[in-house]
């Protein structure tokens, strides 16, 4: 694979489909499995899909469009090097989610970096279909953890301060519910759930929405 080419697999146009389909970019330096977890993420998924080298997610000048993905190995570096690689990347695209990608062996030291605005972290032992599922969770605005990760870090339900509203708005985060559609399901004012999504967040300890997920996810609280 060339060093400044991505290797794609799909389009942003396909016959039959309104509007542009999302690219998912899969940044990891073994390239023959980029390219066969690619092939697979286009063919299978909903998704055009585009893999790089793990250096190559800041370097190069992407095409990035709203509603893409970012797919970044988590292998092979220090957990510093990793940490500000993702404040990196979270600074330059913060409306695109970014999802890592790990072997087992790397789960462990993952937790860390949840606080960061990341959206998910996914394990490469997982089958392609699994796999793409997590995506579409990401996609569809929520966040993912596996469980293996969620009971390593936090096996025990910790207690939070959340008032019945607020763990209702917080359920809903979890299923990647609009701020709408929370007005709509709880009959109250949009303005009203984001204040509840501001004050979740504060109790939690984090700056967005999908961090708050993802925290209550290690707490065990969805």
């Amino acid at each position: 694979m060339s060093s400044s080419v991505p290797v794609c697999y799909g389009s942003r146009h396909q016959e039959g489909v309104e509007g542009p389909i999302p690219i998912v970019w899969l940044f990891d330096d073994f390239v023959l499995g980029c390219d066969v977890l690619a092939r697979a993420i286009a063919e299978h998924g909903n998704f055009a899909c585009c893999h790089l080298r793990q250096r190559e997610v800041l370097s190069l000048a992407l095409e990035i469009k709203p509603g893409d993905i970012f797919l970044a190995s988590a292998d092979g570096l220090p957990m510093r090097i990793l940490m500000r690689g993702v404040r990196s990347v979270r600074g330059r695209y913060p409306e695109i989610p970014l999802v890592l990608f790990a072997s087992d062996t790397t789960l462990d030291g993952l937790g860390g970096v949840v606080d960061l605005g990341i959206q998910g972290v996914i394990p490469k032992s997982m089958p392609a279909e699994k796999i793409i599922a997590a995506l579409e969770l990401v996609a569809h605005g929520a966040a993912y953890l596996p469980q293996q990760l969620l009971k390593k870090n936090f096996p025990q339900k910790q207690a939070v301060d959340l008032s019945e509203t607020e763990q209702k708005v917080l359920a809903g985060l979890a299923k990647g519910s609009t701020n709408l559609q929370l007005a709509a399901g709880l009959s109250m004012p949009i303005t009203t759930v984001k204040m509840h999504v501001r004050n979740i967040c504060r109790k939690l300890g984090v700056c967005n929405r999908t961090s708050a997920v993802l925290k209550a996810q290690q707490m065990n609280l969805v």
